[in-house]
Formats: structure tokens, sequence, C-alpha cells
């Protein structure tokens, strides 16, 4: 079941994703983003429905974890300040029963390096004072959890 829906996957992503990577990757030089939203809005909507389908299909009596970069998975990242994405992401497209009975992890980061969506590397910015980056950076744990629910 997981290899067949993993291969009719890749071939909807070569039939309807990859070309509109490639677009929006290449206006995105360009100074335009619609293509970029539009591809964001796509990939999020697969990764709802991948999550989905693993939750009442494969796993309906299980439970996991979901853990991935914050814009994706917040429950509510239209209501994030300065959010750059106009859409709703795949955490925010669940509906309000999974919503209820999931619990997300998301990375925050406070060194090291990140890729962007053109697999660029970039530093990590050091963490604002008082951001989450900042207040749990300042426990100097290596690790660190903080439910914040």
């Amino acid at each position: 079941m997981l290899l067949e829906r993993s291969l009719n996957d890749r071939i909807r992503v070569a039939r309807e994703y990859v070309d509109l990577s490639i677009r929006s990757m290449a206006e995105m030089n360009e100074g335009k983003l619609e293509s970029f939203i539009d591809s964001m809005e796509w990939r999020d909507q697969a990764l709802h429905d991948n999550l989905m389908w693993l939750a009442t299909e494969v796993y309906p009596n299980e439970k996991f974890i979901v853990w991935g970069h914050n814009d994706h998975i917040r429950k509510a990242q239209s209501e994030v300040m300065g959010s750059p994405y106009p859409i709703a992401l795949m955490g925010e497209k669940l509906s309000k029963e999974m919503k209820l009975s999931s619990y997300v992890i998301g990375l925050y980061a406070s060194s090291g390096q990140t890729a962007d969506n053109a697999r660029e590397l970039h530093a990590v910015e050091p963490a604002e004072p008082g951001s989450i980056e900042g207040i749990m950076s300042a426990t100097n744990a290596k690790y660190s959890f903080l439910d914040m629910h």
C-alpha cells in the first residue's frame, strides 16, 4: 500500500509539480511570486493529503509524530504576524477534528545553516532577543522542548 501510494505520488509530482516548481524558481529570480505561491499551495496540499491518508488509511489506530518547518505545520499559519504566505499551508488545512487530536512539533534554529527552496545555503541569523529562538537558545541546552499549548 505504501509503495503503491509512493509511486503514484511520484508520477503525480512529475506531471503536475515539476514544471510549476521550475517556473516558480525562474520567476522568483525576476521578482514575481505568483508561481512560487502556487507551488507552495500545491506542495502543502500534497503534504496534507499524504498526512491524512497515513492517519486514516494506513495508521488509523496509531499515534504518530509529525514535525517539520514551522511554516508548513502550524495549525494557524495565516494568523502569524509577518507570514510571507497568503495561503493556508499543510497544518492549517487540517480538519478541526485533526487539529484537536494532533500534536505538532515545530523546529526552531538559532545557529548553523539553512537552505532555501533553490537549495542555496544561508547562515541562520542570530536569534532576536525575546523571540522563541532567543528564549530557547538562552537555556544553553543542546536540545530543548517547549509546550506552547
